[in-house]
């Protein structure tokens, strides 16, 4: 019985029985599997025969040659039954939740709205904030002026495979002017740096928005075959990997009359700022914020929302600290340091670290234990808000392993807990690390590798800064 007509019977409700054995997956195969966007398949045999069951989205090598691989027995129709069936049955699991969504009403849009907003101020994380610039002031007819082309731009990130298709999208200058303050906001895209000094000259706050979007890191596939001439635009950044030049003159002209503008980031990883970062006040890291990332920013500019993201990278002061990278080259070894690893194995200090973040309000840390059993590593501190108003704070472990058979970073994040305090309060947190995630892959025996009998050192901080961090050993 071929896998079509299986599904043709569950489906008209002609055998209850059948229908149960696909969803209590009593037929003895494997999951359902899909494949990379557009070229992720390089083989029609090769894969069909491995077991991947879906070409996505655009069918290259399945479809026709899929259908001609069977006819000439290079693929069995056993192996094309065992693909269906893996299909149906996630279809058949699935329907009564896909019916239930198409139901109207049966979607809080709203609900929704409200954590993209959230999910994007929780994110946007505040790296410089001299003379506590940040938040902004909004006393009555205060001038403020945005510049930047970046500011009027729906900027959501990557329009390839991962593209999201909202909405709406609330640009920053958007979430700025809809700011209910008594507050005049004024734009200019920023193409004449003399009209940006002047506009600078004259207001009371200067934001400049500033960074990435799809064409500089989106997605790129390549043309990889004869009949298809689609070229996508984006890709890989490679020669600048700081601002672009029209950014630059924005900020050096602002710069040349006033060293207290603030400077939206946006973009989906590291930015150097080496070239500017001691011209402005404040920098936040913003990402791509989504649909309602112009209202989050704006949040955070005017304090309704208290920053408390973390940065998932490390920034290098310069390029120089950085692994060199051949662009042009056919092969390319990874060594095993990067990141913040890198950095610490060569005694190189960042401008920003990895797990780093400010806050509107002042946290310390205190009191901190660490022990073990035999299967985990723990360790315990106290966290106090000492500002004054309520905030997050991202706790941080990492371990390190430096009486380990083999080489190993100095520490590596191991677990993080997030907290929000009110003003004055404190609370312990209890942080904990399998023994079995600091495992290392043995090549000879094949296999990972976790020392249960050796001591590991145990830091505690709130980024990965060696100075700031706390140790002990256990």
């Amino acid at each position: 019985m071929s896998a079509y007509n299986r599904y043709q019977g569950a489906m008209c409700g002609e055998n209850e029985y059948l229908l149960r054995q696909v969803l209590r997956n009593e037929w003895d195969f494997d999951g359902f599997t899909i494949c990379d966007f557009v070229w992720g398949v390089k083989d029609t045999v090769a894969s069909a025969s491995s077991g991947l069951d879906i070409e996505m989205p655009i069918t290259h090598f399945y479809g026709e040659k899929l259908l001609e691989a069977v006819r000439e027995g290079e693929v069995t129709e056993q192996t094309i039954d065992e693909s269906a069936l893996r299909i149906i049955r996630t279809l058949l699991a699935h329907e009564h939740f896909i019916e239930e969504h198409k139901k109207e009403g049966s979607c809080d849009y709203r609900k929704h709205q409200e954590l993209a907003l959230r999910c994007a101020g929780e994110g946007i994380t505040l790296l410089k904030n001299e003379d506590q610039l940040l938040p902004i002031d909004c006393k009555k007819g205060k001038k403020i002026v945005v510049l930047g082309s970046y500011a009027d731009r729906e900027n959501i990130g990557d329009r390839g495979s991962s593209q999201v298709y909202a909405p709406y999208v609330v640009t920053i200058l958007q979430g700025i002017t809809e700011y209910p303050a008594d507050v005049e906001v004024i734009y200019y895209s920023g193409e004449s740096a003399s009209h940006c000094r002047r506009l600078a000259k004259e207001a009371d706050v200067v934001v400049i928005v500033a960074g990435n979007d799809y064409l500089d890191e989106g997605e790129c596939v390549a043309n990889e075959s004869a009949d298809v001439t689609v070229q996508n635009e984006g890709g890989d950044r490679t020669d600048c990997l700081g601002l672009k030049e029209e950014q630059l003159r924005i900020i050096d002209a602002v710069g040349k009359v006033r060293q207290d503008a603030v400077v939206v980031l946006v973009g989906g990883s590291m930015i150097l700022m080496d070239e500017w970062e001691d011209q402005v006040g404040a920098i936040l890291m913003a990402y791509y914020p989504g649909m309602e990332g112009g209202k989050a920013v704006a949040d955070v500019l005017f304090g309704k929302t208290n920053p408390g993201g973390k940065l998932p990278f490390v920034i290098p002061k310069k390029k120089e600290d950085l692994p060199e990278i051949d662009w042009d080259a056919e092969e390319f070894r990874y060594d095993y340091y990067h990141g913040y690893t890198l950095l610490n194995k060569s005694h190189v200090k960042p401008l920003y670290p990895f797990g780093y973040g400010l806050s509107y309000t002042t946290f310390t840390l205190a009191g901190m234990k660490a022990w073990r059993d035999e299967e985990n590593l723990y360790a315990s501190v106290i966290a106090k808000n000492t500002g004054k108003r309520e905030g997050s704070e991202v706790v941080q472990m990492y371990v390190g392993a430096a009486d380990s058979k083999v080489e190993r970073p100095e520490y590596v994040l191991k677990d993080f807990q997030k907290i929000r305090l009110d003003a004055g309060e404190e609370k312990e947190v209890k942080l904990v690390c399998p023994i079995r995630e600091m495992a290392y892959f043995d090549e000879g025996r094949n296999e990972f590798v976790a020392e249960f009998s050796i001591p590991y050192e145990v830091y505690v901080g709130t980024s990965s800064l060696r100075e700031d961090l706390w140790v002990r050993k256990v």
